[in-house]
């Protein structure tokens, strides 16, 4: 049986040496790395060809073996990392992993299988790491072209297989080239880069994503950039817990702890699994979502620190701690899924579906009833503004269908719909004192909702008076000098009264609903 142990996680003290001329005064000071162990190295998910370093705080981008400065001594702004293979061979070939075997003979044996039936050449590839043999057939330049071979071996029976990237030596001949944010360019050699960040609090960030600690750049093979986050171990459960059991849908801090216990274990059981490419464990599903800092919680975070240095264990060995973000209400025995797993701690259990849990927690918002079509007289159609009003509490379903609207307005009903436009938008819920009379005018119903609703320095800003006619009309302009014109003028460039009032319409006439 599986058990829990403390410490075993924080047995490997790791350091990472910068080199002597890391050490060297320069403008801000030395470079400093102060990562403390265990460190885990996080292959991240970048552009092959080229990536993109930065920090608030600007960064040190230095020889990971000699310290040396590689161009700059503190780099500022945006600087591009590009891989420039010299003879424009294509370095890299996508193959379908079949399966990962113990046995080198059954895997010999599947090779064949997979070749004879396929009629593509088949591999057996030792996995050192893993103390097995992956078993891979086809190649191809591109992802897509060796999606024809996956599906004929799925046809087989083989449901667990992915596609995989595999580096060549096609293309070792390369160069590596910066360029900075002026466009200002250095070629250089080939070699592992680290950057550091020169500001405390400030993380380096890969193509706009923040990561805590150092990032390397290595090129495994001399075939593709690769950024790999330099990581503390417990750092690292930060940016892995809240992507595999999210905080916001599941909410229950015993719950996160153990997610953080099983990934703690999992990176402890599988640290070295991508030694040959120059990290530990990858960034996506295949190894734990890894998304750096961005997305940090602080009920993870407590989940992650209540449980430092914890790790499952079977015969005193950290166990591969296999798990799945996924229920359908009964897990299956690993041994089953993945023919290497014979271990007896990954058993099926009854588990519940995810239905039920959304089905405890899901709500039914019910809307206002559907209200019957209605348009202004230039035939745009206000049916769905009304219904938002109706189902925010603004208007009264009764009072937003057409006999209503062409009623006569009271004061009282206006101040009560202004009440409840000004809570909805988090306003002081105190409207205004009453229109003028029991029935405002037009006008008057204007100058009030400009002045409940603070936008007097709109319309003092924003009309014109010789934009009054395009919006009122002639008619409503003669006889001189009218209180709320302007007013009414901005309602209608709003959208909020009914555009360009008609000839015979009155700004002194009541207000009918509609201009509400």
């Amino acid at each position: 049986m599986a058990s829990i142990v403390a410490g075993h996680a924080a047995a490997a003290a790791d350091r990472i040496e910068l080199g002597p001329l890391a050490t060297r005064e320069r403008a801000g000071g030395a470079v400093v790395l102060a990562i403390p162990g265990p460190i885990v190295r996080v292959g991240l998910s970048t552009d092959p060809r080229r990536l993109t370093l930065s920090s608030d705080g600007g960064f040190h981008l230095v020889d990971a073996k000699t310290g040396r400065d590689l161009w700059r001594r503190t780099h500022s702004g945006d600087l591009h990392v590009v891989l420039e293979p010299k003879d424009g061979l294509s370095s890299t070939r996508f193959r379908v992993q079949v399966a990962s075997l113990r046995d080198p003979e059954e895997a010999e044996s599947l090779r064949h299988r997979i070749e004879t039936e396929t009629g593509e050449v088949a591999t057996v590839t030792p996995d050192p790491d893993r103390h097995a043999f992956r078993v891979r057939v086809g190649q191809a330049p591109s992802r897509e072209a060796v999606q024809g071979v996956e599906e004929r071996v799925r046809a087989m029976g083989f449901a667990e297989t992915w596609i995989v990237e595999e580096t060549t030596a096609a293309g070792r001949k390369v160069r590596v080239r910066l360029v900075d944010v002026d466009y200002n360019d250095l070629l250089i050699d080939p070699r592992t880069m680290l950057a550091l960040p020169a500001a405390v609090g400030k993380p380096i960030e890969v193509d706009g994503k923040p990561y805590r600690g150092a990032v390397e750049i290595v090129i495994p093979g001399l075939a593709r950039l690769r950024a790999v986050s330099v990581i503390n171990l417990e750092d690292y459960l930060r940016g892995v817990v809240p992507h595999e059991l999210g905080p916001g849908l599941y909410p229950e801090l015993e719950a996160l702890k153990a997610q953080a216990v099983a990934a703690r274990t999992y990176v402890v059981a599988n640290r070295g699994q991508f030694a040959a490419d120059g990290y530990d464990v990858c960034d996506t599903p295949r190894c734990q979502v890894y998304e750096g800092s961005k997305g940090e919680d602080a009920l993870s975070d407590r989940a992650v620190s209540e449980t430092a240095g914890l790790v499952l264990t079977y015969q005193g060995q950290p166990i591969n701690a296999l798990y799945t973000a996924t229920c359908g209400g009964h897990t299956e025995d690993a041994s089953n899924v993945f023919s290497q797993e014979k271990a007896p701690y990954l058993k099926g259990v009854e588990c519940y579906s995810d239905e039920t849990v959304l089905a405890s927690s899901r709500r039914t918002l019910r809307g206002a009833p559907p209200l019957p079509p209605m348009t202004l007289p230039d035939g745009e159609s206000i049916g769905e503004g009304l219904a938002l009003l109706a189902v925010l509490g603004v208007l009264d379903v009764d009072s937003a269908r057409p006999p209503r609207m062409a009623e006569t307005v009271t004061s009282l009903e206006v101040a009560e719909a202004v009440r409840r436009a000004l809570a909805v938008v988090g306003k002081p819920t105190a409207a205004p004192p009453l229109p003028q009379g029991a029935y405002p005018a037009v006008a008057d119903l204007a100058r009030y909702l400009v002045t409940a609703f603070a936008w007097q320095d709109r319309v003092d800003l924003l009309m014109d008076p010789r934009d009054l006619p395009s919006l009122l009309g002639g008619s409503l302009l003669a006889g001189g000098a009218m209180s709320g014109r302007r007013e009414s003028a901005y309602l209608i460039k709003e959208g909020i009264f009914p555009p360009r009032l008609a000839a015979g319409d009155d700004l002194l006439a009541p207000a009918t609903r509609s201009f509400l």
